[in-house]
């Protein structure tokens, strides 16, 4: 399926496998359908779902990131393509996986301009992937190991499977939640459960979901 100049390949696509806010996302697909311009529609609302996966401060995670231009960039997770543009302009090509169909189609249609992106669509350990990259992103996305890796340790075994598919000298660009975050001491609810202290607990009546502080990380890298 072609979406502008974007591929999808839903070749190892699950539709057992769901990951989703819920029918605002149709609402948000309208949106880029109707047209490439949604500012008005960010002016009119304050949904934070529309707000969070449309608005352009999103990029600014990675917009730092000395990219040279000449880089192959492998997204996980890449969800409505909040990052995806940029890494388009940044990068030579952008591969795109996501769980979710129609997160996958949102994307295409916010950046069907782009001539070097193609989504694959389905669980990451089930995609193949016929080349290696020299960044790999990975942004929102380890907390949710669990969910889609069955092993003692999935967060290890995650970050051992993306590392295999380096280029010599590549790079995993990572973003997370962290555990020991000031708002959680502060009474916030864990982002992920929308418990309190949950996180800071250790995740007691959770399961699938773990963030990290800054040495649980290092660890996690280490081994």
């Amino acid at each position: 399926m072609k979406i502008g100049n974007v591929l999808i390949n839903t070749d190892y696509y699950d539709s057992s496998l769901h990951y989703s806010d819920g029918d605002v996302e149709e609402e948000i697909l309208k949106i880029v359908k109707t047209s490439a311009d949604y500012s008005y529609a960010l002016e009119k609302t304050d949904n934070w779902a529309i707000l969070y996966h449309l608005h352009k401060d999103r990029e600014n995670i990675l917009s730092w990131y000395p990219f040279t231009g000449t880089e192959d960039a492998l997204e996980i997770g890449a969800g409505c393509g909040a990052l995806t543009g940029l890494l388009a302009q940044k990068c030579k090509s952008v591969m795109c996986n996501d769980i979710s169909l129609r997160r996958s189609e949102i994307n295409a249609y916010k950046n069907a301009r782009f001539e070097n992106i193609e989504i694959r669509v389905g669980n990451f350990t089930d995609v193949k992937f016929d080349k290696q990259f020299d960044i790999i992103t990975l942004i929102g996305v380890l907390e949710y190991a669990a969910c889609y890796v069955e092993e003692d340790n999935p967060a290890v075994t995650m970050l051992k499977m993306v590392s295999s598919m380096l280029k010599p000298g590549g790079k995993v660009l990572l973003a997370i939640e962290n555990k020991f975050g000031l708002k959680y001491w502060a009474g916030c609810r864990e982002d992920h459960t929308g418990k309190f202290f949950e996180g800071l607990m250790g995740y007691p009546d959770t399961k699938g979901i773990r963030t990290y502080s800054k040495r649980e990380l290092q660890n996690i890298f280490m081994d």
